[in-house]
């Protein structure tokens, strides 16, 4: 089934997609070694 969109859902789609992409390269720049998930996980919080 085809549900279509409102501009104001496609809108709210667009920046919830661009605030992921932020926070998905603020949290690659702290992966490195040595780094353990528990730091990235609070860094993330």
């Amino acid at each position: 089934m085809i549900t279509y969109k409102s501009q104001r859902e496609i809108d709210m789609m667009k920046k919830a997609g661009e605030l992921l992409a932020k926070a998905h390269k603020e949290i690659a720049k702290r992966i490195k070694p040595g780094v353990t998930t528990w730091e990235i996980e609070e860094f993330v919080d």
